[in-house]
């Protein structure tokens, strides 16, 4: 997430992480209003998985929305973001399905 952001997104960056008992959040900020989109499956590109990643590591739990920098409450871009349990991740992904 964070190579997307750069080649992708606009500076600055900013990359937040929040653990709590439950989950560890980890969150990418860039300056780019534009919200990222699954690239069109295509098993012989050599680009275009990285939210298909992101989803079967997390099981599901991802997003990108608008978001105020931390550092720099002033700015606004975008957060990229999943989100994944601090125990029993590996039992509980799922599989990719077409579209995902």
């Amino acid at each position: 997430m964070i190579t997307n952001a750069f080649m992708y997104g606009d500076g600055p960056y900013e990359l937040v992480l929040h653990v709590d008992e439950k989950d560890i959040m980890f969150v990418v900020v860039d300056g780019s209003p534009v919200l990222p989109a699954p690239a069109p499956h295509d098993l012989a590109a050599e680009h275009g998985r990285g939210l298909r990643i992101v989803a079967r590591l997390s099981d599901g739990f991802y997003g990108c929305h608008p978001q105020r920098y931390v550092t720099q409450p002033g700015l606004v871009g975008k957060a990229t973001w999943f989100a994944i349990p601090r125990s029993g991740a590996a039992g509980n992904v799922v599989p990719i399905r077409a579209g995902v």
